[in-house]
This record gives structure tokens, sequence and C-alpha cells, in this order.
């Protein structure tokens, strides 16, 4: 098999065909390209009366060699698209699509789209580097089937108003908190609402803090409620009815103005009233 030029004379454009050999080896190729520029292989790009032309009108096959670029007459190289022992050539002047290509270490330079398909990132722990910072392949395994930004997912979760926490809160510092401050005037008696609270009876005449049933309010247990008297009117810790137990030392009564008892509910309608107290 050879492959056949079509050279045309630079007088009256007639044009004849040459052939050049079976082409085996690079050195072959390399002859047969110096033909196509300069005329010959050898003497340069003349030959007698004959002024040829850098046109390659027909091939009769094509090369069957792994070379994929040459050298051309004015010493640039020069890329051959087309197909090479069957496997297509990338030529650096195309626009081409690749399919089944492994890049070792290569160097992307603008935005990288992936129009289709899944982009694997593979098993290593440190996936993706970008400026200076890593994502590793586990924080990304965090996004798997996320919907919205970062943000938008944390406003949808529990709101912090009011959120519940099971289990204990360690911490190596402060835990800064601010209870509500509810005034009474006389007497009053507890609603689930007050759990946690601290209660302020501002009243100048006696009055009464009535801790209620479970089955009446369901505090939970552990509750803890504050009681001042910041007015002159003494307060007395009362139990709504008889199963409710109010455990205490001297008595259920605040001592004083500016006398402090703490509630603490320990069973289901079991309490301890301790502070400054009185019988």
């Amino acid at each position: 098999m050879a492959i056949k030029i079509s050279l045309t004379k630079g007088f009256d454009d007639d044009t004849f065909d040459t052939y050049v050999p079976q082409l085996s080896d690079n050195a072959d190729i390399q002859n047969a390209f110096e033909l196509f520029y300069y005329g010959d292989s050898t003497s340069g790009n003349t030959e007698g009366d004959v002024s040829l032309h850098k046109n390659i009108v027909d091939f009769d096959t094509r090369i069957t060699s792994n070379t994929t670029f040459i050298t051309g007459h004015d010493g640039t190289t020069e890329n051959i698209h087309g197909t090479m022992a069957g496997s297509e050539v990338v030529g650096t002047l195309d626009t081409q699509t690749l399919s089944n290509k492994t890049l070792s270490s290569p160097t992307l330079s603008g935005t990288t789209t992936a129009t289709s398909g899944t982009i694997a990132l593979g098993t290593n722990s440190s996936a993706i580097t970008a400026n200076s910072a890593t994502i590793s392949a586990t924080e990304i395994g965090y996004l798997d089937s996320a919907s919205a930004n970062i943000q938008t997912q944390l406003n949808s979760k529990a709101s912090n108003t009011d959120p519940v926490i099971t289990g204990e809160i360690n911490t190596t510092g402060n835990v800064i908190g601010h209870i509500t401050i509810n005034s009474k005037s006389t007497s009053y008696t507890l609603v689930l609402s007050d759990d946690g609270d601290f209660l302020e009876f501002t009243g100048s005449s006696a009055g009464s803090l009535t801790v209620p049933t479970n089955a009446s309010v369901a505090f939970p247990i552990g509750t803890v409620i504050t009681v001042l008297q910041a007015g002159t009117g003494q307060v007395t810790i009362t139990p709504a009815t008889v199963d409710v137990v109010i455990n205490s030392t001297p008595g259920l009564k605040t001592r004083a103005q500016w006398s402090v008892v703490t509630l603490i509910k320990r069973g289901t309608n079991t309490w301890l009233a301790t502070g400054d107290l009185s019988a």
C-alpha cells in the first residue's frame, strides 16, 4: 500500500501524481512530508521546472504510525488530526471530545464545567484543595442529597427559640443565661410556662404561691422555679391538694423582704422548697 500525493506544476497548473512507498517507520513518514513541503526529501522546494505547492490533494490510505506531530518546512510543529493505528489523534488547535482518557496530574486553567455524568473523586482523604484549604471526601459526603445552601439548611432545622436538649451539656467556659423575671402582686398559681422563671412578689400584703398537681400542670421532673419576696408581704408556698407534697425546713413561708426560695420538682407530685424560709 502507498500514499498518493497530487503535485501541481508552477507554470500551467497541470497536476501529476506521485506515490510514496509503504511507510514502515518514522523516517519514512518524515521523508514523505519533506517531499510534500520541499519537492523531495533532500534537495529543496523545486525539481527542474516544476514548482510544487503545499497541498496534499488525496491520500489512498492513512498513515499507520504512532507519530502524532511532524516538523514543517518552517521549523514549526504541525499537528495531525485524523486516525492513526485506529486511534483518534488529539490536535492542539482542534475542539474535540475525549472519551475514556486518563490524564496524569493535569493542570486546568479557566473554568472547568461538567455538563453531564459524574465527577468521581476517589477515596483519598483530601479530595479537593482550593486557596490552601482542603475539603475532605468525608466533608463532601455531608453535601449528599443537599437541596439548598448551608445557611438555608441550618435555618430549616429546629428553632433556637425554646430548644429541647436531651442529655448533658459539657462546657469548659462560662454558661451565660438570662432567666425570665415575672412580677406578681399577691397570690398566684404556677403554670407550665413558669418553668425556669424568677417570680418576684411585690405586694405589701401577705400572699401565697400555689403548686398545682401533676394531673393539672405536668411540670417535668427537675423543674426549678425561683421565688423572691420583693415587697413587704410575706409569701407562703402552698400545695394545691393533699396529693402535692412540698418538703422544706423550717417552714413554707419567706422569712422577710428580699428572702429567696427555690422550688425543685423531685417526683410526680413531690417538690422541695429551699432557701430563706420560716415556719
